[in-house]
């Protein structure tokens, strides 16, 4: 018999858009072996409007309150995956990125829980969550906690994420196993891309990413002006987003943006990597 998996996340996983495509080639994988179902929670007009309390809670404090790191949207969440699962249907619960889709959920069946980074990493880290209010960031944890602590088996993709499993949650160390996030590629390279190979000018450098700051734009576009100021022809081609605008070399070329969703614009995409 095929393994049934409930695939638990708050990214829809049939979307090749959803969190860059990790969940949905996660998802295409397991669908090799097993039996693959997206649960994937939704909350009615009433649970929506009830959770926007805390919008205004944070105009009111001037802080910051994430309303699906509460427990209020957590135990909702559990719930709705927990009438998901049945009695009986699935072998086993694949919760990537859904530690408030399984904080509060009570069941017998094994729990794998995969993430690239934990809650309290995130504190202060990404913008979105800075400025926090405290009351935020102990639900944000507590969750966070319960999520690990439910989990039979841990996936982190880092031991960034390892170590903070580990001393900000106390989970111990033999429930945690590191796998580095795939390429979210599904089209093989020609053979040659990746080898080793001198490097004759021009060169041509690639940035991918939605985020230019936190993905470390300002580093490859100084990459390329500090070549060039040494006589080394470079090239950088951005795509995902569009600089700032005191970033500006016409060496640089900017795509704003690709949807993979689109075979003309993914082929696009592999193009680029080539």
């Amino acid at each position: 018999m095929r393994l049934r998996i409930a695939f638990v996340t708050s990214n829809d996983p049939t979307s090749i858009t959803s969190w860059s495509g990790t969940p949905s080639h996660m998802y295409e994988g397991l669908k090799s072996f097993a039996d693959v179902e997206p649960i994937c929670p939704s909350l009615s007009k009433l649970q929506r409007l009830s959770l926007r309390r805390w919008d205004l809670f944070g105009r009111l404090t001037g802080k910051r309150f994430l309303s699906k790191h509460s427990l209020s949207y957590s135990r909702l969440c559990s719930r709705y995956v927990q009438r998901k699962l049945g009695d009986g249907k699935f072998d086993l619960v694949f919760a990537p990125a859904a530690s408030a889709e399984i904080a509060f959920l009570k069941t017998s069946l094994p729990v794998i829980y995969l993430s690239d980074a934990t809650f309290n990493l995130m504190v202060d880290y990404y913008e979105r969550f800075s400025n926090l209010s405290r009351t935020s960031v102990k639900d944000g944890n507590l969750i966070e906690k319960r999520a690990l602590s439910l989990a039979n088996r841990i996936v982190v993709s880092s031991h960034w994420a390892e170590n903070s499993v580990q001393k900000d949650y106390s989970i111990p160390s033999d429930k945690v196993t590191v796998i580095p996030f795939g390429p979210n590629i599904t089209v093989a390279m020609q053979s040659e891309i990746g080898c080793s190979k001198k490097l004759i000018p021009p060169i041509r450098l690639l940035f991918v990413g939605v985020d230019w700051k936190r993905k470390g734009g300002e580093t490859a576009y100084m990459v390329m002006k500090e070549l060039n100021s040494r006589g080394v022809e470079t090239y950088l081609t951005v795509c995902g987003c569009v600089p700032p605008d005191e970033f500006d070399d016409k060496r640089m070329n900017v795509i704003p943006f690709l949807d993979k969703s689109k075979k003309d614009e993914l082929e696009s995409f592999y193009r680029l990597f080539e």
